[in-house]
């Protein structure tokens, strides 16, 4: 399950930026990178924690921690995308054309 949803993630990462790119060239490499990456370092980190538990999953044990951390990065996560890049991506879009 962990190997599909990290192969999943990374297929959906690369088929945005290859049709910025394919579309707006260097400038939707940017685009890309804009839209995608601040709200992803949070999602990135409750990823990252599910995975690590995954791959060991007979020998790790969960806790409340561990719970409280995913939860907590991924709220911040939603409220980076919602919060934070909307007004990132309206300084950048002059830019663009």
């Amino acid at each position: 399950l962990s190997v599909m949803v990290t192969t999943w993630t990374g297929f959906l990462a690369g088929v945005f930026m290859v049709g910025a790119v394919v579309e707006m060239g260097a400038k939707g490499l940017l685009f890309s990178f804009v839209g995608i990456f601040p709200h992803m370092i949070f999602y990135g980190l409750s990823y990252g924690m599910i995975l690590v538990y995954l791959f060991h999953y007979p020998r790790k044990n969960w806790n409340l921690s561990r719970t409280i951390f995913v939860i907590l990065t991924m709220v911040l996560g939603v409220v980076t995308e919602v919060y934070l890049n909307p007004p990132l991506l309206r300084l950048l879009v002059p830019y663009l054309g």
